[in-house]
């Protein structure tokens, strides 16, 4: 549970995709939950596009999606963009910026 709110890392749990992400130097954590409908990647792509994503990966099961992307950004109000955008999403179910 420790690398799950230190870094989002959901590997071993039962009922939620799988996914972990290496940290990258000078970046911003997002990580989203979403629906797994038809267009979220796009959407949330639409979104990260506007910045330089260094990594990112994606889990789904059956009816919901998990997200981790590190955003490469000195700016400290790039995590607010991001998290307000992501959040309006209609597929949206929680999304978070660890740092």
């Amino acid at each position: 549970i420790i690398k799950l709110i230190n870094s989002g890392c959901t590997l071993g749990a039962v009922n939620f995709p799988n996914v972990d992400l290496p940290s990258k130097p000078n970046t911003h954590r997002v990580l989203n939950i979403h629906r797994n409908v038809p267009g979220v990647l796009r959407d949330i792509n639409n979104i990260l596009s506007q910045y330089n994503i260094v990594g990112q990966v994606l889990s789904t099961t059956e009816h919901v999606g998990y997200m981790i992307a590190e955003v490469e950004s000195e700016d400290p109000e790039v995590s607010a963009d991001v998290y307000s955008t992501l959040s309006g999403l209609p597929s949206n179910i929680r999304t978070r910026i660890l740092y």
